[in-house]
């Protein structure tokens, strides 16, 4: 009887621990909607015209719209929104290699084959340099953590950052990444970080062959996936790290694969199996009915097993005289 007890006890905590644990330990906020406003013009004045277009079309004017929320609460989307949401969906192409005999421009307006620069594990960036809010998230945060990174940028990794908007400009390129070298130590090799741009040729071989889907809206106005692309020395495709926030760990692991030249699952792949987005509360919830059903489950076979075998024991026993 105390046997049963025990498995009872045991039972109720294997079952309810990870409920407690890690539903708001793995809760992740993604700001407020609010920050999602149009993006000035770069001389800072607009035509008569262009007034009256805001009046009558206030909320189209550089709306950028996060795939990886959007998608999660379709059911007040309209059908036309929706199909462009599936229409950027990232389609992951780990172990295939990127074309290396592509050329771009960096942000000192000088041409860059990426032969000449992926010959190391490389940190791929996909954003455009207008963007209002996710891309500039993403080249801030992965600034900030760098220093957090167990590797020396320039020896053991390089980080490309593209624009996919053909229509950036080498100078926009170049003031975009004198912002993030400000968050830079100065010890940072500032050559190991290239932010380019290209022509729409080169810039669709390059995001077809890393599964990268995007969507013009408008002029400087894109729906596109939130991703950081590792890549080994030979342009191997190594690892997609999900998100406008990355941590050093995650980051440094993705560094050591792609040394090693092996692909690894996705983060966002392991955690959509136990967590769904709320859009509601802009966290990551834990899927309690799924993983209860499937411990709940794990749980009883264990007990009927437990319960079997001690009465084959019990039928095996022979009566003493």
């Amino acid at each position: 009887m105390g046997r049963f007890f025990h498995l009872i006890i045991c039972s109720c905590f294997i079952l309810f621990y990870p409920l407690i644990i890690c539903s708001p330990a793995i809760s992740q906020d993604h700001g407020e909607d609010e920050h999602l406003k149009a993006e000035s013009k770069h001389n800072n004045v607009q035509t008569d015209a262009e007034q009256n277009h805001l009046k009558t079309e206030p909320e189209q004017e550089h709306k950028h719209v996060d795939v990886e929320h959007a998608n999660t609460d379709k059911s007040n989307t309209d059908p036309a929104q929706a199909n462009l949401f599936e229409s950027v969906i990232l389609e992951e192409r780990l172990g295939t290699k990127i074309p290396l005999d592509l050329s771009f421009v960096d942000e000192n307006g000088k041409p860059v084959k990426l032969s000449g620069f992926v010959d190391r594990p490389v940190l791929l960036q996909l954003v455009f340099y207008h963007c209002p809010q996710s891309c500039n998230m993403m080249m801030a945060n992965l600034a900030s953590i760098l220093k957090s990174v167990t590797f020396t940028p320039g020896k053991d990794y390089r980080i490309v950052t593209l624009s996919f908007d053909h229509e950036d400009t080498p100078a926009i390129a170049s003031d975009t990444k004198s912002n993030y070298m400000n968050m830079m130590p100065d010890t940072f090799p500032k050559d190991e970080w290239k932010y380019l741009t290209g022509n729409l040729p080169e810039i669709n071989a390059l995001t077809s062959a890393t599964g990268f889907k995007f969507k013009r809206v408008e002029q400087h106005n894109f729906v596109h996936p939130n991703v950081l692309v590792v890549l080994a020395h030979d342009g191997t495709i190594i690892r997609y790290l999900y998100g406008t926030e990355y941590l050093p760990f995650d980051v440094s692991m993705a560094i050591t694969e792609a040394a090693k030249g092996t692909p690894a699952i996705s983060i966002k792949k392991l955690l959509t199996f136990c967590f769904n987005y709320d859009p509601k509360g802009k966290k990551y919830v834990f899927k309690t009915l799924q993983v209860s059903g499937v411990m709940l489950l794990l749980v009883l076979s264990g007990f009927f097993f437990f319960v079997l075998r001690k009465g084959n024991k019990h039928n095996g026993k022979t009566p003493s005289d």
